[in-house]
């Protein structure tokens, strides 16, 4: 039987629909959504300045595309997009979606990194360890374990933007490259050209590692090094032995790194 995990506490869903939502998205996101079938990619929503201010999973079905957002990123995503309308049959809402995650027993019914439609429900399978069920229904059986599924994600690389570190990041200090949520030959889109400079020049400083720590940090919570920042938590989970993190460092940085500027201590320091 298959145990959920409820993460309505970690995503919402972003509804994009109307004649021109492929053509309008295609021109906001860094993805490539133009030859998307059934599959599902990691994109996401730049400012002028190449800064991620939005991070998902999308999908499409039929004439909609499906963003899942972290929790308290969706109205600030569709107040943007919005901003960008004009004239298009676009329409940019919340979709009433319940998430749920699937870490013990995935389906393997249909192919890593597509979606399933079923009547009024989208299972997702993100790979043959994982998958998310968005359904307008309260699973009652599903259980509390959000902490699990991050756990997950780090070990995979995969990162998540939150309301405080909205605009923080370029999309190469997040990884976005190797998860293929960047295309550099799709045409323009928002912050397109100065992340083609950044990728192409060889310019970003700071790369995504993953680190080790004995006391919670939250995301956004800055790391330094001889009492200078040099770089930021991007995601974290509780473990058995303290926290693991997705954190963007300055590439050359070298150990040790610390959670306070002042206090160099092992309880502050940081693993990576």
């Amino acid at each position: 039987m298959n145990t959920y995990i409820d993460l309505q506490p970690v995503y919402e869903v972003v509804k994009v629909s109307g004649a021109d939502a492929v053509t309008f998205l295609q021109g906001q996101l860094t993805c490539d959504i133009s030859e998307l079938d059934n599959q599902v990619i990691w994109g996401a929503h730049c400012n002028v300045k190449g800064r991620v201010v939005a991070l998902f999973r999308l999908f499409k079905h039929h004439q909609c595309c499906f963003l899942i957002v972290s929790r308290g990123l969706a109205n600030k995503l569709i107040k943007t997009l919005q901003r960008y309308i004009f004239r298009a049959k676009v329409n940019v809402t919340r979709a009433d979606y319940h998430c749920y995650g699937l870490l013990q027993c995935p389906r393997t019914d249909y192919p890593e990194g597509h979606y399933m439609a079923q009547h009024e429900d989208y299972y997702l399978a993100l790979s043959h360890q994982r998958g998310l069920l968005l359904t307008p229904q309260r699973l009652a059986d599903a259980y509390d374990n959000s902490n699990a599924w991050q756990q997950a994600a780090i070990a995979l690389n995969e990162p998540q933007l939150y309301p405080q570190t909205c605009a923080l990041f370029l999309p190469d200090e997040l990884g976005l490259d190797a998860l293929g949520a960047v295309s550099l030959n799709k045409g323009c889109y928002v912050g397109q050209e100065i992340i083609a400079r950044m990728h192409y020049l060889g310019k970003a400083k700071k790369t995504m590692r993953q680190i080790t720590h004995q006391i919670k940090a939250e995301p956004g919570a800055t790391l330094y090094h001889d009492a200078q920042a040099v770089g930021h938590i991007i995601t974290s989970a509780a473990t058995d032995d303290g926290f693991v993190s997705l954190a963007n460092l300055k590439k050359d940085i070298t150990a040790p790194v610390y959670l306070d500027a002042l206090h160099h201590d092992t309880a502050h320091q940081v693993v990576f």
